[in-house]
């Protein structure tokens, strides 16, 4: 009997380290192929826009929405600061170097507090119409 690896991907610690591993890959596969300084700066942003999309999608249906958003919000730092470090060590660029990502960048944890406010806005409209149809 085959065992499949079970894991658990409402956990935003979890998320961010498989976005990351991910991300890694390719960037070293980018920078090394394509041989392009601007590469890993572009996976890193695209992963984090992934990484923004995919947790706050599932937050919606986790159990206690603060705790939640609170690793969630540690995490997506976590993300942040690790893979624009990694993408500085592979380019040898700053972000300030490299044109338009310092804005892409900004954008990016916008688009995290964004999506936040609004994942919670469905759970608290959903809450709110559950409760009135069971009354």
């Amino acid at each position: 009997m085959t065992k499949f690896v079970a894991i658990n991907f409402f956990d935003p610690k979890r998320q961010a380290i498989a976005a990351g591993v991910v991300a890694i890959f390719f960037m070293l596969v980018g920078r090394f192929v394509f041989a392009a300084p601007i590469f890993p700066w572009l996976a890193s942003s695209a992963f984090l826009l992934l990484f923004t999309v995919f947790n706050n999608g599932v937050s919606i249906f986790a159990g206690s929405y603060a705790a939640y958003a609170r690793q969630s919000l540690w995490s997506f730092i976590a993300l942040l600061l690790g893979l624009g470090g990694f993408a500085y060590l592979l380019s040898g660029q700053s972000i300030y170097e490299v044109p338009t990502f310092k804005i892409i960048y900004t954008v990016m944890v916008v688009a995290h507090f964004t999506l936040m406010a609004l994942c919670l806005t469905i759970r608290r409209a959903v809450a709110f119409f559950i409760s009135r149809d069971r009354k």
